[in-house]
């Protein structure tokens, strides 16, 4: 049985990560809308393109390590830190030079544009200079500060507003929203090793920390599946309809994601480590993550249908009639997303009882279904077939994690 030692005192309030929610993602929200204003679509699917790559490329390099560490009965010693830094740190190098690399091939065969090249170059400094975030942070996370991690995030969230929407006005260009992230980056790494700074030096002797990459390797599976479902259904639509439906639909799936599953993905950031330090107990247990559920299904739920209300009247004020074409997508979207939500908490709940294998064999099931639907209603009913077909995956997702956990707990 694993331990773990969690201060869930007022530090550790689940308010926390709520705090950081509606601190940082509401600001990503505004500002991801002020830039779909003054951009407008096809920007936006531009800009798109190097975000995705590097989305895909974070998580088929997943090593899982964060949530071992977390897992872990104790700290990491120093050896074992410099092994995980060092990790963490070739796997930025190693995104990076996949990205020029690949970027450089594309461009010798295919032709592509001056500013998608632009675009997608930058992008790859993202995962490098993110590499070199400090990761002392986790013993804030399991000593369960989550106070000190949420002021934190709060603070780089309005950084990052500050300086986008300052770009963006004096450049509207895809590459001042690049160029304010790599900004924020550097400025988060620095950071991090003034507060959390551990001793450092790099250390390539990655046996010792054999532990954390065995439980890593679920995760890392987790992660390639999920890669292949999150960016599938953009993937398709960027090809076959074009720059600036995939702008539309990447826009759509990014207030979607906002609006509802990132609040169950902030509470669930608390819920890891909580869950994991009643283990012990396995009555409290069951009967937490029951009573999560259901609170993450009323509130999600709330704002699903604030969300039908509200889209058609926010889109014309907010974006403009160039964006008219957002509300049907965003409609069905939000659907899937509050299944995304639930999704979340089981994770949470799976990941801290040990049971991995049962997130990927849930991605796996999401993939297949998501692929057939695609490829069944996308040519009759575009981006508003794809997105029904990636909101019944997600549906089959959470089924087969919830009838597991049920079955487990009977």
């Amino acid at each position: 049985m694993i331990k773990i030692k969690v201060n869930l005192g007022a530090a550790g309030h689940p308010i926390w990560p709520m705090i950081q929610y509606f601190n940082a993602k509401i600001f990503l929200l505004v500002k991801f809308f002020v830039c779909a204003r003054l951009l407008g679509p096809e920007s936006i699917g531009i800009l798109g393109i190097g975000l995705l790559i590097v989305s895909i490329l974070e998580s088929i390099t997943e090593t899982g390590v964060v949530p071992a560490m977390i897992q872990r009965e104790k700290n990491l010693l120093n050896a074992e830190f410099r092994a995980v830094m060092t990790l963490q740190i070739l796997r930025g190098g190693a995104m990076f030079s996949l990205i020029v690399i690949g970027v450089s091939i594309s461009n010798y065969f295919y032709s592509i544009t001056q500013e998608v090249v632009d675009v997608v170059l930058l992008s790859a400094f993202i995962p490098l200079f993110r590499g070199f975030y400090c990761l002392g942070y986790i013993d804030v996370i399991r000593d369960g500060n989550f106070r000190k991690i949420s002021l934190l995030d709060s603070i780089y969230a309005v950084i990052d507003f500050s300086l986008t929407i300052a770009l963006i006005y004096f450049y509207p260009s895809p590459i001042s929203f690049i160029a304010s992230l790599i900004f924020v980056e550097l400025f988060r790494g620095a950071i991090s090793w003034i507060l959390f700074r551990r001793p450092f030096r790099p250390l390539f002797n990655f046996k010792m920390i054999d532990d954390i990459r065995r439980y890593g390797r679920w995760i890392w599976a987790t992660s390639v599946f999920s890669a292949v479902l999150n960016q599938f259904d953009k993937i398709f639509v960027g090809n076959l309809l074009g720059a600036k439906s995939f702008g539309l639909y990447q826009t759509g799936s990014r207030i979607s994601q906002m609006a509802i599953s990132d609040v169950a993905v902030a509470y669930c950031q608390y819920l890891f480590p909580s869950f994991v330090a009643k283990l012990k107990n396995s009555n409290s247990l069951i009967r937490d993550f029951r009573i999560v559920l259901l609170k993450i299904a009323i509130l999600c739920g709330i704002l699903v249908l604030l969300t039908w209300i509200l889209i058609e009247h926010a889109v014309r004020i907010i974006l403009g009639g160039e964006w008219s074409a957002l509300v049907e997508i965003v409609k069905i979207q939000v659907v899937g997303m509050w299944f995304g939500a639930l999704i979340s908490v089981c994770v949470a709940y799976l990941k801290a009882v040990g049971a991995p294998r049962i997130i990927t064999m849930a991605t796996i099931v999401q993939l297949i279904a998501t692929i057939f639907l695609v490829f069944l209603l996308i040519e009759k009913y575009g981006m508003l077939g794809v997105a029904f077909s990636v909101d019944t995956a997600l549906a089959l997702s959470f089924l087969v994690m919830y009838i597991f956990i049920e079955r487990k707990m009977a």
